[in-house]
């Protein structure tokens, strides 16, 4: 991280947690991110975890809540890395931490397992870091990536 440069703000959006607003926030946060990372790929990779978290939100934290609870994101720039801090009302996390990702061993464990609960193992392979605190009965994720770096490569199975 280039500790030299200040923050500079991105973007700050208020949304409700529904589908439809999370599909136009989606949008606009794509367009405000592209200005500031070039790699189309590493775009759509932020726009996945972005959605991923989104999805999280709507179907877990404020499932059940009356009305369209609001969502908070901001994105802010520090050197070559964003850092966008997701804000909710909705319920916590279990023991205050957000999900690990989940392991899979073989193809056979892989097609055995339920569906869901993967949209973290793409977060936590996306992200430099994901910090995530309980503030005034509110949710506050933060996840930090790294726009200048590559895309990662898929896994490939040796010959």
């Amino acid at each position: 991280m280039n500790r030299g440069t200040a923050h500079a703000d991105i973007f700050e959006l208020s949304l409700a947690g529904t589908t439809q607003d999370v599909r136009n926030a989606l949008s606009t946060c794509r367009a405000l991110l592209s200005p500031i990372c070039e790699n189309p790929q590493k775009l759509d990779d932020i726009e996945l975890v972005m959605a991923e978290t989104f999805n999280n939100i709507v179907e877990h934290a404020l499932a059940g809540q009356q009305g369209d609870t609001p969502i908070h994101v901001s994105c802010t720039q520090d050197g070559d890395n964003i850092s966008i801090i997701f804000k909710d009302a909705g319920r916590p996390f279990a023991n205050n931490v957000p999900p690990q990702p989940k392991q899979v061993g073989t193809t056979a464990h892989a097609k055995s397992l339920p569906e869901g609960g993967f949209g973290w193992g793409l977060i936590h392979h996306l992200t430099q870091e994901i910090s995530y605190a309980r503030v005034k009965q509110q949710n506050v994720l933060t996840i930090v990536i790294n726009v200048a770096t590559p895309t990662a490569a898929p896994h490939q199975n040796p010959s």
